[in-house]
């Protein structure tokens, strides 16, 4: 306070007082920890972690941080930092087996829901393989730049049954086991 304690003031007098709102939570620098070291270590903070691609960050350099490093948040502060770590580039998997209307789904989560646009456009091919099922690609198993279009082949095969039955033709066939009537008396 800026007047000392029992020290008479006039009513009219101005008189500062400056009052504690707390311990306040100092944001580190996340940038020497790895996405699940910075997603634990901190309680008192709300940390979400995202991970994207990035040609020129190596896998698990921190890209960015959305509050800064040595910043004091009190309790009346949003205690919520978002935390980005690069996942390098976009390696490109092998879909082959994988059924066509999984594409989307796969494409999204793999790739464009972490910051790289990996595209695929689809070339019906004749295959033994069952209609829909993945059976080729252009590029598979390798890294791909952050923009990539990949060419799919897709079976039209509509003879092939889509989940033959397994069976041993050395083992003999087993004998359906007979029902039994079963009478239930109401008493």
């Amino acid at each position: 306070q800026s007047e000392a304690a029992e020290e008479k003031i006039a009513k009219r007098d101005k008189m500062k007082v400056v009052v504690s709102v707390g311990k306040a939570t100092v944001v580190p620098s996340f940038a020497g920890l790895t996405a699940e070291e910075a997603a634990s270590n901190y309680p008192d903070l709300d940390v979400t972690v995202k991970q994207t691609f990035n040609a020129e960050a190596s896998y698990g350099t921190l890209i960015s941080q959305s509050i800064e490093a040595d910043t004091k948040l009190t309790e009346k502060d949003d205690k919520h930092v978002t935390v980005t770590y690069s996942q390098g580039r976009p390696y490109l998997r092998d879909f082959r087996g994988q059924l066509e209307g999984d594409l989307p789904r796969l494409f999204y989560e793999e790739y464009q829901s972490k910051g790289a646009t990996i595209k695929y456009i689809v070339k019906f091919v004749d295959s033994p393989e069952v209609k829909g099922t993945v059976v080729g690609m252009s590029k598979f198993n390798e890294f791909v730049p952050l923009t990539y279009t990949v060419e799919i082949s897709i079976s039209n095969n509509t003879s092939a049954p889509p989940n033959p039955p397994e069976f041993n033709k050395d083992e003999p066939e087993q004998p359906l086991e007979e029902e039994e009537d079963i009478e239930v008396s109401g008493k």
